[in-house]
């Protein structure tokens, strides 16, 4: 007995251009015409679920519905991909805890360290951010760390609130760590006073009404985000990210992104292993 395949719903190539527009439009992230598939393959469940036999019914839908704006967050949590893992590129999170840290201690004039872990996916990062200052006792006596984290996908907040992960989300950390962690070698919880510096979140980096309720941070991560944005996105992501940061705060983004053609509100140190950048 052969087990049917759910039917694709075709989306056409003037469905597609409307998806796409209204995608960037929301989210700055832009999609390629080769990229058409993506929409098809991840959406079609969807319009299933709701009875539309077309894209174009589902387009209406988000454009007129009285539930549109709830359903605009379902199809990003649809379309955004939440790829990530504990301690990774573990050389800026080095540089973080050996540099970027002490040399902000000198000047601080409150005793609050704050960090934003922009578009941190399931989590993984503002929890390894959070071990890595608990383990090097990096802050002195007096001090507290306030951890931020958000994502434009509210089902990756969600999972990361949660604080439960799987086996995959350890590959890259150290068995040093794992104690920070209580499992069963296949779902592993965050200990509580690991979770407790960190506020998860739902946030668009395009809206400036989501950035502006981070305000004086002295770290920023935005690793592997830009990628998906075309120059002027970038350009607004990252003026809204200059706009919550500190002058002299330090902000990480991915090693194959620069910041070269984007912005002049900061410059860019090579420490070796990786590259960050301080604002001015």
């Amino acid at each position: 007995m052969s087990v049917m395949t759910p039917q694709v719903i075709k989306l056409t190539d003037e469905e597609y251009k409307l998806f796409r527009d209204m995608v960037y439009e929301y989210s700055g992230i832009f999609f390629q015409e080769h990229k058409k598939y993506i929409i098809e393959n991840r959406l079609s469940r969807r319009l299933k679920q709701l009875n539309f036999t077309a894209f174009k019914d589902y387009y209406y839908y988000l454009k007129y519905d009285r539930k549109k704006d709830e359903e605009l967050v379902e199809l990003m949590n649809l379309l955004t991909i939440n790829e990530t893992y504990f301690f990774r590129e573990p050389g800026q999170l080095k540089h973080m805890i050996n540099t970027a840290i002490p040399q902000l201690l000198k000047t601080k004039t409150d005793r609050v360290l704050r960090i934003w872990s922009a578009a941190c996916s399931t989590g993984e990062e503002p929890y390894s951010i959070s071990i890595l200052i608990k383990e090097s006792g990096v802050l002195p006596a007096g001090y507290r760390v306030e951890i931020f984290g958000t994502d434009l996908s509210m089902d990756a907040v969600n999972k990361g609130k949660s604080a439960r992960y799987r086996k995959i989300s350890f590959r890259s950390t150290d068995p040093r760590y794992m104690k920070y962690f209580k499992g069963d070698g296949t779902d592993f919880t965050v200990n509580a006073d690991v979770r407790m510096p960190v506020k998860l979140d739902r946030g668009n980096l395009l809206l400036s009404s989501d950035t502006g309720r981070y305000r004086n941070m002295d770290i920023i991560f935005c690793r592997n985000v830009l990628i998906y944005f075309d120059k002027e996105s970038k350009k607004r992501v990252i003026g809204n990210l200059s706009r919550s940061l500190q002058p002299q705060g330090f902000l990480y983004i991915g090693h194959s992104e620069t910041l070269f053609g984007i912005s002049d509100e900061f410059r860019m140190n090579n420490f070796g292993e990786g590259i960050v950048y301080t604002k001015k």
